[in-house]
């Protein structure tokens, strides 16, 4: 989890603008988030508050891919609206039993608005 920043840029099309933003966070210190099998999971929705199970939400997986860099960004086409996001780390640890990994717990709420 962490900061959430991002940048823009515009196009139009016949229906609304749309824009390209860069949704960025802090790495994850784990080294089993950023080792293959890794990752990042970003959450947005339109409604404030949400939860990352809440029906509904839109959910990019950025996977851990190869160093030296820990993958902490991912660039977004959206709508203008207001858009809250969430970002989660995972980890493919799986115990001896064999039930999936780990997952940090979701970073605080950010607000981006598109204008």
């Amino acid at each position: 989890g962490g900061d959430v920043s991002e940048n823009e840029n515009e196009y139009e099309n016949s229906l609304s603008t749309i824009r390209t933003v860069n949704v960025s966070w802090s790495a994850n210190r784990e080294t089993a988030v950023n080792t293959e099998g890794g990752g990042y999971k970003v959450y947005y929705s339109t409604a404030a508050g949400f939860n990352i199970s809440d029906a509904g939400i839109t959910e990019v997986d950025v996977p851990y891919v190869a160093p030296p860099l820990d993958p902490t960004s991912i660039t977004l086409q959206l709508e203008s609206g207001q858009y809250y996001f969430r970002v989660v780390a995972y980890s493919a640890l799986t115990p001896p039993w064999g039930v999936g990994g780990t997952t940090s717990a979701p970073s605080e709420q950010v607000l981006l608005v598109v204008p």
